[in-house]
């Protein structure tokens, strides 16, 4: 990681030195040019077609959507609103969690290195429920999965709220 971000400064700062964290912004903006192929590389399915003359054209096949129309439907099953709704509340904690925990943290006395260890321990928790995930979401159900990862943001959300020493953000993560 380290050679990435020193190849980083050496590519990007030959026109002027890098201050503070413009090395992480610019490495992720470097990482992000591969991601941009790969979704490229997606392309809509062609079909082979064959003309008058016998010979086979390719004719990439399009669909058109209706925007009013997905959303007419969409309106239309409770489910499907309860679902984007609970994501929106998700996804609004998670930001809310990821951007300001380390202020949190800072307030309480944390350095760098108590956010660190946090950002560590929180990653090393997440990456088994990338293998779980899937058996919990069909054991339980996606509803019940998702109401669940509320209340865990609703914990979290408490624990920074009252805690006085910076390693109890580790409880949250």
């Amino acid at each position: 990681n380290s050679a990435l971000i020193e190849m980083t400064r050496e590519l990007l700062g030959k026109t002027r030195p890098l201050k503070g964290y413009e090395w992480a912004f610019l490495t992720h903006a470097v990482l992000s040019i591969p991601v941009y192929f790969c979704i490229r590389a997606f392309r809509p399915e062609t079909t082979l077609q064959t003309t008058k003359n016998g010979r086979n054209n390719e004719v990439t096949e399009r669909k058109t959507t209706n925007i009013m129309d997905g959303l007419r439907i969409l309106s239309k099953n409770s489910d499907a609103l309860i679902f984007f709704f609970l994501v929106f509340v998700i996804g609004t904690s998670s930001g809310c969690i990821e951007n300001f925990a380390y202020v949190r943290i800072g307030e309480v006395g944390g350095t760098g290195h108590n956010m660190g260890i946090c950002r560590l321990i929180s990653s090393l928790a997440g990456a088994p429920m990338f293998w779980f995930s899937g058996p919990l979401t069909e054991a339980l159900g996606v509803d019940v999965v998702l109401v669940l990862s509320l209340l865990a943001y609703v914990i979290r959300f408490l624990n920074y709220a009252f805690m006085k020493h910076p390693y109890h953000a580790l409880l949250a993560e």
